[in-house]
């Protein structure tokens, strides 16, 4: 028989299940806390401790070049970081969904193992990472990506004798 002991139910919420002998932790807000199993069967009542750290997505930081040429592509990069600025590892993604929207057309959006970024039509789009999980969304500051037409020479060919010069 087993009970369990808690400083503070504001950061986690804990219970012990005896037929499995599993304590389950629940985050319930960011912070620290304490958590202690007590042996009931025992009289010198010892306690098994585990300190744990809750940490959130306190902010979602958007990578990006401000510029693409029309047809061609480049990569994005959305980051998470907790309160204290440290980023959140990989493994938290197992529970945080994220996505990069555009307020425009221009630029259009793909995900696989990354994020990349193609430029569909000329003109600016504002770009937002976000971090969705728990019913929350957390969203990045705005970043502006402009797609620019590519560099054409006309003629593209000319043939030109010594001592002439040519303007394009």
């Amino acid at each position: 028989y087993f009970t369990v002991i808690q400083e503070t139910k504001d950061i986690i919420s804990g219970s012990f299940n005896a037929p499995t002998s599993e304590v389950r932790i629940s985050p319930v807000a960011t912070g620290a806390a304490s958590l202690a199993l007590v042996d009931l069967c025992l009289s010198a009542r010892k306690e098994a401790k585990i300190d744990v750290k809750v940490a959130g997505v306190h902010k979602v930081i958007l990578e990006t070049r401000d510029k693409v040429q029309l047809g061609d592509s480049i990569t994005a990069q959305v980051r998470m970081v907790d309160s204290s600025l440290r980023s959140l590892p990989a493994s938290s993604l197992n529970h945080v969904t994220l996505d990069i929207v555009s307020d425009q057309s221009q630029v259009t959006v793909a995900q696989d193992s990354g994020f990349t970024l193609t430029g569909s039509s000329l003109g600016q789009a504002v770009m937002t990472g976000r971090a969705s999980y728990g019913g929350r969304v957390i969203s990045s500051a705005p970043a502006t990506v402009t797609v620019y037409p590519p560099l054409v020479l006309d003629p593209r060919n000319i043939s030109l004798v010594i001592g002439a010069s040519f303007q394009f």
